[in-house]
């Protein structure tokens, strides 16, 4: 299991750098697009932020932040925590998992804080009916 989250990873690394060199970059960014669209670059965010196929789990890179994470927060509407994990401990290339699969409806974000007490949040909508697809805005 942990191979093909692995290969899979490399692959979707793979055509992500391929296709952001020809993929127009929106001059909106708090514009909501299909999760189907990650190879999409649009701020560092996107290098740091994957979905599996099923749109399931958050897979966050910590090595693309060029800084070593020390906390993850998930918000719901920018008000209720939802889930807050200190991560310091961990090592500086991690790839750490998020599920979002059992989450209410509603629109939630991702906030790393690193050591330089900068910040990467990733914004994402989970829909009511499971034939609506995950939504995310990148910040």
């Amino acid at each position: 299991m942990l191979q093909r989250i692995v290969l899979s990873l490399t692959l979707l690394l793979t055509f992500s750098a391929l296709y952001s060199q020809n993929a127009e970059i929106p001059t909106n960014v708090n514009e909501l697009e299909n999760l189907n669209n990650l190879n999409r670059v649009t701020s560092m965010s996107g290098e740091v932020f994957f979905t599996d196929p099923d749109n399931k789990v958050y897979y966050i890179d910590f090595e693309a932040t060029k800084s070593q994470v020390i906390q993850i927060q998930l918000w719901q509407n920018q008000e209720v925590l939802v889930k807050n994990e200190s991560t310091d401990k961990l090592p500086y290339n991690t790839i750490f998992e998020l599920k979002i699969e059992d989450l209410a409806p509603g629109e939630y974000s991702i906030e790393l804080t690193t050591i330089d007490d900068d910040s990467i949040i990733q914004v994402f909508e989970v829909k009511a009916t499971k034939e609506d697809l995950v939504k995310k805005n990148r910040k």
